[in-house]
């Protein structure tokens, strides 16, 4: 019994009920001071959890020095948190923090290990303005080695008319992978504001400055949805 006291207490943590309490301050012991100042970031997973929801509300209404404040608060909690659970927790909480003061954060996220905060994390780049987000998003269109990923960054690149963004999307539309290419038709359909379709021949023969043929779309008929073989394409 000594022995567990011992470890509960060197360990950072509490017992209530029976059960450990983590005290999220022992990840960083430089940050101890400054989180004391924030009430709301403590102890248990649930509170957090409870309390990052509530900044997601909060932030469109708050002052400039409240974002700032928060970003820099959220950034020491993405670095300390290792768990991916958590850590998109906190880059959504960040998401709702209108200013550039997430910046550093969203950054951060597009280098983790996880395919799933990098998937969240380009999304919201592509809200961003231009100027910071096309960098960023040119940058992964490139080195993403994760397909869904890769789709969520070509799809945010059809909000930006540029030269470099047109020139990656239509390289997307060779891709091997057919998501890969819808999600390359949709944005070539903003960058250009023509409609060739969903399949990428069309658009290949748009860019080559050959005549385009878009092929005529058959709406299916209740019958042919429940016909197997309609499923195959045949």
């Amino acid at each position: 019994m000594l022995m567990s006291i011992m470890v509960i207490g060197a360990t950072g943590c509490s017992v209530k009920g029976g059960y450990p309490i983590w005290n999220w301050h022992s990840l960083n012991t430089g940050a101890i001071e400054e989180w004391h100042e924030d009430d709301d970031f403590m102890v248990t997973y649930h509170q957090q959890i409870q309390t990052l929801e509530q900044l997601r509300e909060d932030a469109p209404s708050m002052p400039a020095s409240w974002h700032k404040q928060k970003a820099d608060l959220l950034a020491r909690m993405f670095e300390d948190h290792k768990a991916p659970v958590m850590r998109r927790e906190i880059l959504r909480a960040a998401i709702a923090i209108p200013s550039a003061d997430v910046l550093p954060l969203l950054q951060s996220a597009v280098d983790n290990d996880d395919a799933s905060i990098r998937r969240i994390a380009y999304k919201e780049w592509g809200k961003r303005p231009a100027l910071v987000a096309m960098p960023v998003l040119l940058k992964g269109a490139r080195s993403e080695p994760e397909k869904d990923v890769r789709i969520v960054i070509i799809r945010a690149l059809g909000r930006f008319k540029n030269q470099q963004v047109y020139d990656t999307v239509t390289e997307a539309l060779n891709d091997r992978d057919p998501a890969v290419q819808l999600a390359a038709t949709d944005s070539m359909k903003e960058l250009t504001g023509l409609d060739y379709g969903d399949t990428p021949e069309p658009w290949i023969a748009h860019v080559e400055n050959r005549p385009v043929e878009v092929p005529e779309q058959k709406t299916a008929t209740w019958l042919d949805l429940i016909n197997p073989l309609y499923h195959l394409g045949l």
